[in-house]
């Protein structure tokens, strides 16, 4: 049995969003206050409950709080604590860097 239509579903997978991408998000100037019922109406829940952490929508509040309970939950937030990787830090690993002293 050919695995063809399995290799191709990993390319059409939902990508998210990465941890630099999510630490610049949960600063507190970034972090948006209220969405508008326009910006909402697409959303599940409608936008109501939402885990910043890990960018997901819930539908309604039991869903949100067995997410906040589960293990790839506390992953996430465990790996958003640690400081993210500079540009400066890719080019030494990259070996085009000078080290700082």
């Amino acid at each position: 049995m050919p695995r063809k239509h399995i290799q191709s579903n990993k390319v059409r997978k939902r990508k998210a969003k990465d941890l630099d991408e999510i630490q610049e998000e949960m600063k507190p100037e970034k972090i948006p206050k209220k969405l508008t019922a326009e910006e909402a109406y697409d959303l599940p829940g409608n936008g109501e409950f939402h885990c910043v952490s890990c960018c997901r929508y819930f539908f309604n509040d039991d869903a949100y709080k067995r997410h906040i309970k589960s293990n790839p939950h506390k992953r996430q937030v465990k790996r958003l604590k640690e400081p993210a990787y500079t540009q400066a830090e890719a080019n030494l690993a990259g070996g085009l860097g000078e080290p700082s002293k």
